[in-house]
């Protein structure tokens, strides 16, 4: 018999599974600091993506998206 002040395990187990919480182990990440160059053009930070197929002479052609940002001043 279970006292009103006390949970049973099934119940703990219930809500766990309900929440996908069960069987996982949470990792506490490290703080991550800011990092940013104190002058233009020393760092450069770029990625590229996917873009839409587009017609050129009746043909279909991949398209794609390249990026670069000034680290510190945000110019793209």
């Amino acid at each position: 018999e279970i006292s009103p002040d006390e949970v049973s395990y099934s119940t703990i187990n219930r809500l766990l599974n309900k929440n996908n919480l069960a069987g996982k182990t949470i990792v506490v990440q490290p703080e991550r600091k800011r990092f940013a160059h104190d002058k233009v053009n020393v760092l450069w930070q770029g990625d590229m993506s996917h873009g839409p197929y587009v017609s050129y002479k009746g043909k279909k052609k991949k398209t794609f998206l390249f990026a670069y940002i000034d680290d510190c001043s945000r110019l793209v």
